[in-house]
C-alpha cells in the first residue's frame, strides 16, 4: 500500500477554505439583513424603513423637523421607527442622537464626532408647545442617563 504524505493536512486546509468561502458567501448575500437585525435589536421579520430620517440643528436653524413629528406619530401607533437628530456645537462638533423605537421603548445612542458617548432607553418622546417655544422631550429614561431630557428645542417667531 502506498502511503500519501500530507493527505490529512491537505484535507484540513481544504475544509478551512470551504468554511471560509461559506461564511463570506453568507455575509455577501445575507450580511446587510443580519447586521440590521443585530444593530436595531429587531428580532422579528417586520421591516423598518430603509431611509434614515434626519433632523439637523445648525445653531438654531432646524431643518426637516416634520420628520420628528412623524417619528412621534409612529410611536403613538406602536410602529417601529428610526430617526437621527444631528446638532452642531459652536466649535463644529457633530452630535448625533440616533433614536430607534422597537414597539416598546426608544433606544437612544449618542455620539460626538462619531465617538460613542452614551446610550439609554426612554419610555416616550413628547412634544410640548406654547406661544414662544416648541420642545421635544425624551421621557422616563434609564441607562447611562436617568430622567427626562430635552432632545430639541425651537423658538417660535411671531
Amino acid at each position: 500500500m502506498i502511503k500519501r504524505k500530507g493527505f490529512i493536512p491537505s484535507l484540513l486546509f481544504g475544509s478551512i477554505i470551504l468554511c471560509t468561502i461559506a461564511v463570506i458567501a453568507f455575509f455577501v448575500f445575507q450580511g446587510d439583513e443580519a447586521r440590521e437585525i443585530i444593530k436595531d435589536g429587531f428580532s422579528d421579520d417586520e421591516q423598518v424603513s430603509q431611509t434614515d430620517e434626519e433632523v439637523i440643528n445648525e445653531h438654531g436653524n432646524i431643518s426637516n423637523l416634520e420628520a420628528l413629528d412623524t417619528f412621534i406619530d409612529k410611536l403613538q401607533d406602536k410602529q417601529k421607527a428610526k430617526i437621527n437628530v444631528i446638532q452642531y456645537g459652536i466649535e463644529g462638533q457633530k452630535v448625533v442622537e440616533e433614536l430607534t423605537y422597537n414597539g416598546e421603548d426608544v433606544h437612544v445612542y449618542r455620539s460626538v464626532d462619531e465617538e460613542f458617548i452614551e446610550e439609554y432607553r426612554c419610555e416616550n418622546v413628547v412634544k410640548n408647545e406654547d406661544d414662544r417655544k416648541k420642545q421635544y422631550i425624551l421621557k422616563q429614561c434609564t441607562g447611562n442617563f436617568t430622567g427626562d431630557t430635552v432632545l430639541l428645542s425651537e423658538n417660535i417667531e411671531d
